[in-house]
């Protein structure tokens, strides 16, 4: 049996003016449901951005983790044009 797997993962930025903008970039998909095997909720702390993920096997899970990944790397790339 496959045991449900829970992760956290937190991002400490250099201010919380980035953070913020990490966080209203990512929120919209955090509301929306990847399907019914993973759930995800994310967290402002200041300068640091949580991620919770709750997946129920491994495979939700590598894939909710890797969307996440390729959105913030697109993130950090908009970010580093608009210096």
């Amino acid at each position: 049996m496959v045991k449900k797997i829970c992760s956290e993962i937190i991002f400490d930025f250099f201010n919380e003016k980035i953070a913020q903008i990490y966080f209203n970039s990512l929120n919209p998909e955090s509301d929306e449901s990847f399907s019914y095997r993973s759930s995800t909720k994310l967290m402002l702390m200041g300068n640091k951005l949580k991620i919770s993920i709750d997946a129920k096997d491994t495979t939700a899970f590598r894939a909710t983790l890797n969307s996440y990944i390729n959105w913030i790397k697109i993130i950090e790339g908009i970010v580093e044009i608009t210096k």
